[in-house]
């Protein structure tokens, strides 16, 4: 290499001649300033190239170069193309830092040492050797470094590259080696981001490229601001409003709707045209304003669209605000059907039949031509009397006014009962005849049942005979008192007739015992029955067996762990060999050898005994399965059994007991013992026992009466299944009731009547009911629901059913006999209640049915 330095004005010049292929060129100097380096090639060829070029020092801002050249320290340094300027490279940013996770990014990197050495401050560039080349690579935990593509040195500060598509969304760290191997890392200085709107960009989600975005970084959005909706780009913050169109563009909140003149303020505008628009949607009534210009009387605030209702919605005008439109308007207000729009009376009907000058909606009382022509005013109301006694109903329709009494009508209201399926004409105000117990009131007044004729016998020793010599008339039966006179002895204090023994030891259930008995040889008349000791057939030990054979032809299953009726009558049986009180009675099955539970529902010595029987199973259509019934020998009667015989039941009421208000006055058979009290504690709502379809039932006023079982989770059923069963005779002449069941909606069960003799019930929610019971007559009821399907029988017959799903539930609801948990209080009389957690079959509730009908046992 050759140097030569000359002079010039402002000016150093270096002559080099290099003879290597290339070269790089650094000069310095350590008294004088250089502004610029710069090198002259004779022939603009590749510089330099093995000739004499020109290396020129421009001098800075400090005048002239001064003669002593010779003090300058001028030096020149000169590398070949393989020598390398040591350091590291520095990088600082990327730009763009952040890419789609699609498409391929050109992006460049900036630092501060980026050199590329052949080609330095030259004119004329000369690309990069292989060798010289820089490399830039992506780096994110978990993965692969990634090497980018096209990596190019631009400048001192510059390098290009290309990032490759389908990078996973995240970010990265940038690593940049130089030639020398020396590298730099940029800590997260590019970002591969999901493209969720597709425009090539990440950050702003703008969906539908109006530059604003609903989703993601809205700050990198063209315009700052929520799209609320960023399906349409004709919607965005600001965006011109289209009136009107119930669109709201500029994203406020509201569409801008146009506003019209309402001069009489009936939220109707006439159709002149806009008085102003109204970009928060509404129009402000007070100042006349309205959003519809329909009115087609706007001076009329009575005159707008649907202002007739009852004539439509057209544009009518209705004064009297009766919702019918004048017949007569003026035009263009539509004709309505309203022949007087000034009174309210007077709608669609204005005719004045009888020709008096005035029509029935102007205050004619009577219009008729027959019995009005000269009356218009002071017309009479007149009562129903359907029962024809002369006193009329004040519950039942009234007539029109009227001058004169429509057949079956009268003037006055004082009718007590006006049913004639009921009392009717035997009963009316100052009716003569006696008031007796029979739940009427025959003479209308403020007593009922007056002139009680129901006898009851006196039981002072409480052994629930009565004494024939001492009586009482009442409707009800008085404490002390019993319905039979049946007692020979009723002295609590003692007895000369029966030995001297308290007078409860003597009455017709006390019974003389079989032969050895103690009270066989008592010198006492035990059981009543005028005999004493071994003059007693009772004193002699002898049994009598019956064979009970049952008819179950047409039931087409086996009937498994069935309850039968047995009732016994002097036909049938032979109360004399028996005990008095049925102690002796033993049930067994076919084998002569098992003993069958039973319970004494009913048991009247002389008269109709009714016994519940436990029978393990009884064949489908058979009429030869058969139990034995033994009788006359206490010492191989195991007793009553209920518990047993009702086991499968949670809740079993045999209605026989006289209620006062006592807690658990009405048992229940089943062993849950859900017993039940009358009126819930109050004794002016317990229902009152009468003759039932088993012995006695008890009769519901439908007022308040009714039968309170607490609440109990022997009624909150595991499985989702129902059935309830009961006999009822309705009183159908009020509304509906309720004759049995649990409250909780939608978790509760009930069964009742309706007024037109529906029996309906409803369980989990879901209501089924059918058309089938006359008034006053006693009906077999069943109700049972197996978890999918609602029935209900009558009398043995499926009468309706629907499919039901679902769960039945839990509640902490009272138990109910004669109302339901919020009233629908029960009229009549309901007997022998039950319910059970089963869905019953029919062939089981047409059993049920003949047993309790007694249609079912032949006795041999």
């Amino acid at each position: 290499m050759l140097l030569k330095c000359t002079r010039r004005p402002q000016e150093v010049v270096l002559l080099a001649s290099c003879p290597q292929e290339c070269c790089v060129f650094r000069a310095w100097t350590d008294c004088e300033l250089l502004q610029s380096l710069q090198i002259r090639s004779r022939n603009r060829a590749t510089v330099p190239n093995s000739h004499t070029d020109e290396i020129v020092a421009s001098m800075g801002n400090r005048g002239r170069l001064s003669n002593r050249l010779s003090s300058v320290l001028l030096a020149l340094v000169l590398w070949s193309c393989g020598d390398r300027v040591p350091g590291p490279p520095i990088v600082e940013s990327v730009m763009p830092s952040s890419k789609p996770a699609g498409a391929a990014l050109n992006i460049a990197i900036r630092g501060s040492a980026f050199y590329q050495f052949t080609s330095a401050n030259l004119d004329d560039k000369k690309p990069a050797r292989a060798d010289d080349r820089f490399t830039a690579t992506l780096v994110r935990s978990g993965l692969l470094p990634i090497e980018l593509e096209g990596v190019a040195w631009t400048n001192l500060t510059s390098l290009s590259a290309v990032v490759p598509g389908g990078l996973e969304v995240g970010s990265y760290d940038l690593v940049v080696t130089g030639p020398l191997g020396a590298s730099n890392t940029l800590v997260g200085a590019f970002t591969v981001c999901a493209d969720e709107d597709g425009d090539g960009t990440c950050g702003c989600i703008d969906r539908d490229r109006d530059g604003f975005g609903a989703e993601g970084d809205q700050s990198t959005c063209a315009n700052v601001g929520n799209d609320c909706n960023d399906a349409v780009d004709s919607i965005f913050p600001g965006a011109p409003e289209v009136a009107d169109d119930t669109v709201d563009q500029d994203c406020n909140g509201n569409d801008t709707v146009s506003c019209f003149l309402d001069g009489d303020m009936d939220g109707f505008g006439t159709d002149l045209g806009t008085i102003k628009l109204a970009p928060d949607g509404s129009c402000e009534t007070s100042q006349q304003e309205s959003t519809v210009a329909t009115d087609c009387d706007d001076s009329q605030a009575s005159t707008f669209p649907g202002a007739a209702p009852n004539d439509g919605t057209e544009c009518m005008k209705d004064v009297d605000g009766d919702d019918f439109g004048d017949q007569n308007p003026p035009a263009p207000v539509t004709p309505g059907s309203d022949c007087d729009d000034m009174s309210t009376g007077c709608v669609s009907d204005c005719i004045d039949a009888d020709f008096d000058g005035t029509p029935v909606c102007a205050g004619d009382c009577d219009d008729s031509i027959a019995t009005g022509v000269s009356c218009t005013t002071g017309c009479t109301v007149f009562l129903a009397d359907a029962d024809g006694d002369g006193f009329g109903d004040a519950s039942s329709p009234a007539s029109a006014a009227s001058c004169v009494a429509p057949t079956g009508f009268v003037a006055n209201s004082t009718d007590c009962d006006d049913n004639p399926l009921a009392c009717g004409s035997s009963c009316f105000p100052g009716n003569p005849a006696a008031d007796i117990c029979d739940g009427d009131n025959q003479d209308c007044d403020a007593l009922l049942d007056e002139n009680p004729d129901v006898v009851w016998f006196a039981d002072a020793d409480g052994d629930n005979f009565g004494n024939p010599a001492s009586s009482t008339n009442a409707c009800t039966q008085p404490a002390g008192f019993v319905a039979n006179n049946l007692d020979c002895a009723d002295n609590p204090a003692g007895d000369a007739v029966c030995g001297g023994l308290n007078g409860n030891f003597c009455n017709p259930l006390a019974g003389e015992g079989p032969s050895g008995d103690a009270t066989c040889g008592d010198n006492a008349d035990n059981d009543c029955d005028t005999d004493t000791d071994d003059a007693d057939a009772d004193c002699t030990a002898t049994t009598t067996t019956i064979t009970l054979r049952f008819d179950n032809s047409g039931i087409g299953e086996n009937l498994i762990d069935f309850p039968v009726l047995v009732t016994l009558t002097p036909g049938n049986f032979d109360y004399g060999s028996a005990e008095v009180d049925g102690s002796d009675l033993l049930f067994e099955d076919d084998d002569a050898s098992t003993v069958l539970p039973h319970e004494i529902d009913v048991w009247n010595p002389g008269g109709t005994s009714q016994i519940w029987v436990l029978v393990p199973q009884i064949d489908a259509g058979s009429s030869t399965d058969h139990i034995f019934l033994t009788y006359g020998d206490v010492g191989i009667a195991p007793g009553e059994d209920a518990d047993t015989l009702w086991s499968a039941y949670h809740g079993v009421w045999h209605m026989q007991e006289n209620g006062d208000g006592t807690a658990d006055e009405f048992r229940d058979s089943s062993p849950q013992n859900n017993h039940g009290q009358g009126g819930g504690g109050d004794a002016s709502r317990v229902p009152n026992l009468v003759a039932g379809q088993i012995g006695n039932g008890q009769t519901f006023d439908g007022d308040n009466d009714r039968i309170l079982i607490s609440p109990s989770d022997s009624f909150n059923f595991s499985e989702d299944a129902v059935s309830m069963e009961y006999w009822a005779s309705p009183n159908l002449t009020g509304g509906p009731m309720v004759a049995i069941g649990k409250g909780g909606f939608p978790t509760g069960y009930r069964s009742g009547i309706e007024f037109d003799g529906r029996v309906g019930w409803l369980v989990a929610g879901t209501l089924l009911d059918t058309v089938v019971v006359a008034s006053a007559e006693f009906h077999h009821i069943v109700v049972t629901w197996n978890g999918s399907t609602m029935r209900t029988y009558v009398d043995g017959v499926e009468r309706a059913s629907q499919s039901k799903g679902g769960s039945l539930g839990t509640n902490s609801s009272d138990f109910f006999i004669g109302r339901g948990p919020i009233g629908f209080e029960f009229r009549g009389i309901i007997d022998e209640a039950r319910v059970i957690n089963e869905g019953l079959s029919g062939p089981w509730i047409e059993a049920q049915f003949r047993t309790t009908s007694n249609t079912y046992i032949t006795f041999e």
